[in-house]
C-alpha cells in the first residue's frame, strides 16, 4: 500500500507544481488588470483633454511664457569673461582679516601639475590600498571577525599595543 501511496504521490507533483506556477499567472494577471483600471488615480495621469481654463490661468500662463523667452536671451552679465564681476552691492561683501589670510591658499585655484610621474602614481595607489584596507579592518570589526578588548582594558590595550606588536609578551 506504501507503494501506491507514493506513486500517486509522485504523479500529483507535477500537477501541484503546475497548479501552483498558473495561481502565479494567475495572481500576476490580477494585479495587472488591478493597475489598468486605477491607472489614472495612480502616480501621473496619461494623456488627459485638455480642460478648460479660466482667463486668470491664460493671462498666467501668457505670463510664463514671455518671462521664458525674455530670460533666454543674453544679457550684458552673461556676456562677460568669467571671474570678472562688477562691484558688489551695498551691504553685501565684507572685507575682513580672515579672508586676507584665506586668499594665498585659494592663489593657484586650477592649477595641476604638469606632468604625472611616477612617484605621484606611487603615493596615490598606496593611498588607495590603505584606505581599502582600513575599510576593511572597519568591516571585519563590524562583522566582529576581529574583536576589540573590553571597553574598561581598552586603554591599557592601545598603550601596550606596539611594545606587544614589536617585542612579543614579556
Amino acid at each position: 500500500s506504501r507503494a501506491d501511496v507514493s506513486s500517486s504521490n509522485n504523479s500529483s507533483a507535477p500537477l501541484t507544481a503546475m497548479a501552483r506556477a498558473f495561481g502565479g499567472l494567475i495572481l500576476a494577471l490580477v494585479a495587472v488588470v488591478l493597475l489598468n483600471l486605477t491607472k489614472t488615480t495612480l502616480f501621473i495621469s496619461g494623456n488627459q483633454p485638455a480642460a478648460r481654463t479660466s482667463k486668470a490661468t491664460a493671462m498666467r500662463l501668457e505670463y510664463i511664457e514671455k518671462n521664458m523667452e525674455e530670460g533666454s536671451k543674453p544679457t550684458e552679465a552673461s556676456k562677460t569673461p568669467y571671474g570678472v564681476r562688477g562691484p558688489l552691492p551695498a551691504g553685501y561683501g565684507i572685507r575682513t582679516g580672515l579672508s586676507d589670510l584665506l586668499r594665498p591658499l585659494n592663489s593657484e585655484y586650477g592649477v595641476t601639475a604638469k606632468e604625472d610621474s611616477i612617484p605621484t602614481y606611487i603615493v596615490m595607489v598606496t593611498g588607495i590600498l590603505l584606505l581599502g584596507l582600513f575599510y576593511t579592518l572597519l568591516l571585519l570589526i563590524n562583522n566582529q571577525s576581529v574583536l576589540l578588548p573590553p571597553e574598561d582594558e581598552f586603554d591599557e590595550y592601545v598603550a601596550n599595543f606596539l611594545p606587544y606588536f614589536f617585542f612579543g609578551e614579556k
